[in-house]
Formats: C-alpha cells, sequence, structure tokens
C-alpha cells in the first residue's frame, strides 16, 4: 500500500509542477518531453531529492542507479514522479 500512497504523491507533485510554477522539480525544465542523463540539472535534482526526501546526499551508486532510469529519454514529469518514487519507496525513507 506504501507503494501506491508515493505514486500518487509524487505523481501529483510532478503534475502539479508542470502545470504551473514548480515548487519541488525547480532545478530542470521539468515540463520538457525530453530529459537524459546529460540534462543539465538532472544530477542536481537527485541530490535535492535525497536531502528533501532522506536528509542526506546520496552516494555514488545512488546517483548513478537513478541516472540509470534515463537508460532510455524520459520527459521530464516521468523522470521527476519515478526519481522521487525510487527514493520515497526505500526501506530508508519508510522506516525513517
Amino acid at each position: 500500500a506504501v507503494d501506491r500512497v508515493v505514486l500518487t504523491a509524487c505523481g501529483e507533485r510532478a503534475a502539479l509542477d508542470v502545470e504551473g510554477a514548480p515548487e519541488v522539480f525547480t532545478l530542470f525544465d521539468i515540463a520538457s518531453s525530453v530529459v537524459d542523463a546529460s540534462t543539465d540539472g538532472v544530477v542536481a535534482t537527485i541530490e535535492d531529492l535525497h536531502r528533501r526526501l532522506l536528509a542526506r546526499s546520496p552516494t555514488d551508486a545512488e546517483t548513478d542507479a537513478l541516472l540509470g532510469l534515463l537508460s532510455d529519454p524520459l520527459s521530464g514529469e516521468e523522470f521527476a514522479r519515478l526519481s522521487c518514487f525510487v527514493i520515497a519507496t526505500t526501506p530508508e525513507f519508510i522506516f525513517q
């Protein structure tokens, strides 16, 4: 059940940031139709989400894992939703 709640919350926040002035996903163009690992602000977004959700910086392995989501380009909104979901469904976040 936690994963469904998190997916909904992450999806709603991403949609709100696409529709209006971004509040969480501000470090890259969330409205972009194509985002890949070289897009400006993607790594900074990963770091920001880790700090917001886990109160720490990501390890290199965690950053690489999230960049792996972009092995096939995604839209900015898809990347926002998925990166939020991945971090917020870790045991570290759930049991924090």
